[in-house]
């Protein structure tokens, strides 16, 4: 049997003091609140290796922290008791730590949630940095408003003009999309750009299978004695980011790729009967994005209102419909 980081063997009835000091210092640093990905790149960089001698991952990290025994604790009948074993944590570190997660993924099912009702989520982006907008509620404002988040780092002052609010954001490509679908040949258009984005998605559902098998070789190869953790490192680094930059595209693609011919046509009816992913999903086919803009020229220091830029797929004859849609 496999042992637990820090236990000298899988019996759990004496620690290994190295790992066991390792993981103490990781608790620290964990109940200061730093997140899992660079808790990880901490860990690594500390000279840290998990029981493998590999590199630490988020989800290797993660199942130690939320295993009880670590605490010499376990679940009895669903209630945390003693489990007789020398624990590296106190019970009251690992309660904190578990307390912590409950926090946070409550809170990120929450702004999930609230994203799920969002259309420009996504979508919109600042037209002066090119990031993507985000929503979220300014102190003392009245709702919620998509911003530039290059406006609360150093240096990006010149994008805090780009702030709209989310429901005349919305209500703009809202408008936007009930026109081009209910324009003629509208209905037809969309589901022609959906062909394009179909491909598009089949194209990256097929990198990422490549992308998963290469991502195996490395840690073979260390397994092996082929390759420095240095070495394995640099190319887990280079693959994940590939991996993330793929993962992207397929959840921006996956909506308007499989959105039915049946949706399109109810939206071009009735635009509010569909489903709020529908509708996104719509958008999305129409736009490959959409900038905003500070009123006037476009430079920072306009009077506080925002223009909205939609750029389409492909050039067609609804262009009217969606350009230039002051918000």
């Amino acid at each position: 049997m496999t042992r637990l980081y820090g236990f000298a063997d899988h019996t759990g009835q004496s620690l290994l003091e190295a790992e066991a000091t390792a993981l103490r210092k990781t608790t620290a640093v964990a109940l200061t609140g730093l997140p899992s990905r660079p808790l990880v790149s901490w860990m690594n960089g500390e000279g840290y290796r998990t029981t493998r001698g590999g590199l630490w991952s988020v989800g290797t990290l993660c199942r130690l922290l939320a295993n009880p025994t670590i605490a010499g604790l376990e679940f009895e009948a669903g209630v945390l008791v003693p489990n007789g074993r020398p624990g590296i944590i106190t019970p009251d570190q690992y309660r904190l730590l578990q307390s912590r997660r409950r926090d946070r993924l409550q809170s990120e099912r929450r702004h999930a949630v609230e994203a799920e009702s969002l259309l420009g989520l996504g979508l919109l982006r600042c037209g002066i940095s090119l990031a993507p907008l985000t929503a979220s509620v300014e102190h003392g404002a009245e709702g919620a408003s998509y911003g530039c988040p290059h406006e609360r780092i150093r240096g990006g002052a010149a994008c805090r003009p780009v702030r709209t609010p989310v429901d005349v954001a919305d209500r703009a490509l809202a408008e936007c999309g009930r026109r081009h679908l209910a324009a003629p040949g509208g209905v037809e258009h969309v589901l022609l750009l959906q062909q394009g984005v179909l491909a598009d998605w089949v194209a990256v559902r097929s990198r990422l299978s490549d992308l998963r098998q290469a991502a195996a070789l490395p840690a073979r190869a260390l397994a092996a004695g082929g390759m420095t953790a240095e070495e394995y490192r640099r190319q887990t680094e280079v693959l994940n980011e590939q991996l993330r930059s793929e993962l992207l595209l397929e959840a921006e693609l996956v909506g308007p790729a499989n959105c039915s011919r049946a949706s399109v046509e109810l939206m071009a009816v009735d635009w509010h009967a569909s489903s709020v992913a529908d509708r996104r999903a719509v958008l999305r086919l129409l736009f490959t994005h959409v900038d905003v803009l500070p009123s006037g020229d476009g430079a920072a220091g306009g009077d506080g209102s925002t223009r909205i830029l939609a750029h389409g797929r492909a050039v067609d004859p609804f262009a009217s419909a969606r350009a230039g849609v002051r918000a």
